[in-house]
């Protein structure tokens, strides 16, 4: 890998990174009343989604390897086509994750496989495509359930 700063570049451990931005993004440290007098934390939930999705897209990138050449253009960034390269072992223990009965990993990868990119352009086109098409609760869920078990899953990569 290169190299900046004379630091080499470690494909996970910048997923790592990512990762550890999204839970900050999410921590709520800054505390205020609300107009209802509730006390409230403010979380940075953009970024916060942003991060997450792309930590997620790296750790498939990362256990994908050598398999990300069969990817061309956006599929590269799309985290369904991500997922179906990757090898059948990693995709059943993502599989086996107990979920809530509304959501499976097929239907929410299919909802948010463009998150990266819609996360990060929300600002754009009156926010209506990315209202309808990418919605704040599948993506949140997402990434709370599947986030730390792909994260998990490059750790213990062998």
């Amino acid at each position: 890998m290169k190299y900046i700063r004379g630091c080499p570049i470690n494909q996970k451990e910048i997923a790592d990174d990512f990762y550890e931005a999204y839970e900050r993004c999410f921590e709520g440290k800054d505390t205020h009343r609300d107009e209802y007098g509730r006390i409230v934390s403010h979380i940075v939930a953009i970024p916060g989604m942003v991060n997450g999705l792309f930590a997620f897209e790296l750790y498939l990138k990362y256990l994908l390897g050598d398999n990300l050449k069969k990817l061309k253009g956006k599929e590269k960034h799309n985290l369904r086509c991500l997922f179906n390269v990757l090898d059948d072992s990693y995709k059943l223990k993502l599989n086996l994750v107990e979920c809530d009965q509304r959501y499976t990993l097929d239907g929410l990868l299919s909802d948010i496989g463009d998150g990266f990119i819609e996360w990060r352009y929300i600002y754009e086109d009156g926010n209506e495509k990315f209202r309808n098409d990418h919605p704040f609760e599948f993506t949140e869920y997402f990434l709370k359930t599947y986030l730390p078990v792909i994260r998990d899953i490059a750790t213990n990569k062998f």
